[in-house]
């Protein structure tokens, strides 16, 4: 009855287990390195509510003190403790649009630039990384990133 979860391969997708040991409404804490006393911590910086005229969600923004970037999501649907949630890069400037008509719940984790990508997002679940840590805050036991973009 106390199977160990697995991390799942697909042909186009993989599942990737996220840790259970957090509470969900904490980031994980992270050591400032000396030289970034000034720069603002890690961790979640915004949390809003979505308007149900324009979506069932949440925003949520992510600061990593050690890149000095700024990573953005949006939560469609109620995903708080589900398993097998799909999470999807998009264009930080259609991120709200593409929640709003997104056909499933999900994860769209917002890009303003090639760096951060499907294949990124899931090098950063696997080996950690901010992503990893606003996707535990999310709340979710697991995800499911595409290999592949079938996207038209």
């Amino acid at each position: 009855m106390y199977a160990q979860r697995e991390t799942y391969f697909g042909w186009t997708s993989r599942r990737v287990p996220l840790s259970s040991d957090l509470p969900r409404d904490t980031p994980r804490e992270r050591t400032p390195h000396p030289d970034e006393e000034d720069s603002a911590p890690s961790g979640v910086t915004l949390d809003r509510i979505l308007p149900e005229s324009l979506l069932h969600g949440r925003l949520v923004a992510y600061h990593d003190a050690e890149e000095d970037k700024d990573y953005v999501a949006v939560a469609v649907g109620e995903i708080r403790g589900e398993d097998d949630v799909p999470v999807h890069a998009v264009e930080e400037e259609c991120l709200v649009v593409s929640a709003a008509h997104s056909p499933v719940g999900g994860i769209l984790v917002g890009t303003d630039d090639d760096d951060l990508d499907d294949r990124e997002i899931e090098r950063q679940l696997r080996r950690g990384g901010p992503v990893r840590d606003l996707l535990e805050y999310l709340g979710v036991r697991s995800v499911v990133v595409d290999w592949t973009s079938m996207r038209v």
